[in-house]
């Protein structure tokens, strides 16, 4: 299991122009949380299942979750970052390392 920041959240093209910030619903709230992601839990055809660790104030978040709808793709952009594409939206979530991750156990 890795933590990771909500770096951002794209259009995927079919509710607004695709790779454009959503600014939509709850979204922007969304941005600069961390969460708990294990490679092996994202699945093509599958809805993502992020569990939240902090809120983008670093409090406590843990217990709540967000249901994506189904993924369509993802992949490693680099060491540090996971592009994960669902039907609606793209997420960018980057890993959390050093002093910030040892903040959080």
């Amino acid at each position: 299991m890795s933590y990771y920041r909500i770096k951002s959240i794209l259009h995927s093209g079919r509710k607004g122009e695709r790779n454009t910030q959503r600014t939509d619903g709850r979204y922007p709230l969304r941005i600069n949380r961390i969460i708990e992601l294990n490679d092996k839990d994202i699945i093509i055809g599958v809805p993502l299942v992020i569990t939240y660790v902090k809120d983008e104030n670093g409090d406590d978040y843990r217990g709540y979750y967000l249901h994506t709808s189904y993924v369509v793709d993802w992949d490693y952009e680099f060491d540090n970052l996971i592009r994960i594409e669902t039907n609606n939206s793209i997420y960018e979530f980057e890993k959390v390392e050093g002093e910030e991750y040892a903040n959080m156990c």
